[in-house]
């Protein structure tokens, strides 16, 4: 039988609690405040349109949910070392390239509802 893991929780609480600790840990980003800054004007125009609202505060929300990845695999990385691999810039730059095409989809999508 093997040990649990000390990451794993089974609390919903101590669950939400991590949430709330990962939102901190990425407001310190300042691609992550860039991409909230922008999420919330497009939450602020979303509210002019009353028949596409909720689709387009979605198309506002998603895009973090990405940059919120893209930053986790960056620090992930990063922890590996400085020195120089492919792997991880391929990595890196993978992550950052998925992170811009749900941004500019969902920009496009917010412009097109």
């Amino acid at each position: 039988m093997t040990a649990a893991s000390p990451w794993r929780t089974s609390s919903v609480p101590t669950k939400i609690k991590h949430c709330v600790d990962g939102l901190r840990t990425a407001a310190l980003e300042s691609s992550f405040m860039y991409c909230a800054g922008i999420d919330v004007g497009l939450l602020a125009c979303a509210q002019f349109d009353s028949d596409n609202r909720q689709i387009k505060s979605f198309c506002a929300v998603v895009p973090l949910a990405f940059e919120l990845i893209n930053s986790a695999v960056e620090r992930v990385v990063d922890r590996g070392g400085l020195a120089y691999c492919e792997l991880a810039r391929d990595a890196k730059d993978m992550s950052a390239a998925a992170s811009m095409l749900v941004h500019s989809a969902a920009i496009a999508f917010f412009l097109l509802c």
